[in-house]
């Protein structure tokens, strides 16, 4: 019975540490995503000038190619994926960085 407790207290403490983990992940990319000004057009679940994150996400559910696919896209801009408002490039951010930010898109499924 006590090592019955230990082990579900044990594993109930690595899944605590594994969510924290992710929290922090999380946040960094949220935070990269409001320092390069990301949510002037966009919001996780709302549609405001380009469409919301979690319709991005919707979307490329199912590519195999999706983090790659945004990743260029964060970075060079483009149209008529989402009716005819062409979304900005952003050439400062870095490949690392464009690829950061459609991971953590693509994870608000």
């Amino acid at each position: 019975m006590q090592a019955t407790r230990r082990v579900t207290t044990m594993i109930a403490a690595t899944l605590l540490t594994a969510v924290a983990g992710m929290a922090q992940d999380a946040s960094a990319d949220e935070k990269l995503a409001r320092t390069r000004q990301c949510f002037a057009c966009h919001h996780q679940d709302r549609k405001l000038v380009g469409p919301s994150y979690r319709d991005v996400a919707a979307r490329y559910r199912d590519d195999p190619v999706a983090e790659a696919r945004l990743s260029v896209k964060i970075r060079t801009g483009g149209a008529g994926a989402w009716g005819t408002l062409a979304m900005a490039p952003n050439p400062a951010l870095t490949e690392a960085e464009s690829l950061m930010l459609a991971r953590w898109v693509l994870s608000l499924r």
